[in-house]
């Protein structure tokens, strides 16, 4: 379960309800929305929490990482663009030509809890190789990636003519054809 400290006790990050669907057993025993919000971890999930381990995030960041062979990475936290989107999938292919691979993002999140909107993005992004250290972004007016479902997947099909393939969750396969 999600949770942060807050004055000095662990607290749920996820209201009742969100809670309650995912363990119904939090509704009998904390009946109340006041209750629940005054509860700690422990007082939700009994003495058996210590038993779970811990996982701390320390950034909610979209990154790129690249890898520099022999174990070696290096991080690009990606441009303000990329960062609103919900990035699902992705894949690589050198949309320009100049020898260095761009990748393209993509991503929806339709099926969110009670307490979480909607995570609907309406294209995909291009993320271009600058041949050194970092990428520029390419949106949607310079890309025509406009797309019109639930995006799970892509792939780019590298032939005579290169085409994205779009997967969307409980819809049609949509196809671009990549213009280099």
């Amino acid at each position: 379960m999600l949770s942060y400290k807050y004055e000095g006790n662990y607290v749920p990050l996820r209201g009742k309800e969100c809670s309650t669907q995912q363990m119904p057993f939090i509704s009998e025993k904390i009946p109340t929305f006041e209750e629940f919000a005054n509860a700690s971890i422990q007082d939700i999930y009994g003495e058996e929490i210590i038993d779970s381990y811990e996982r701390k995030v320390t950034s909610f960041e979209s990154i790129l990482l690249i890898n520099n062979g022999g174990n070696k990475f290096t991080l690009k936290k990606l441009p303000p663009l990329a960062q609103s989107i919900p990035i699902i999938t992705s894949d690589v292919i050198d949309i320009n030509d100049d020898g260095y691979e761009d990748v393209i993002i993509a991503g929806n999140i339709y099926n969110t809890e009670v307490e979480t909107p909607r995570l609907d993005n309406q294209f995909a992004l291009i993320l271009l190789s600058n041949k050194i250290n970092n990428y520029t972004i390419l949106g949607p007016k310079e890309t025509g990636l406009y797309t019109n479902g639930n995006i799970k997947s892509i792939k780019v099909i590298n032939n005579e003519k290169p085409q994205l393939l779009i997967g969307n969750n409980n819809s049609a396969l949509e196809i671009f054809e990549l213009k280099k």
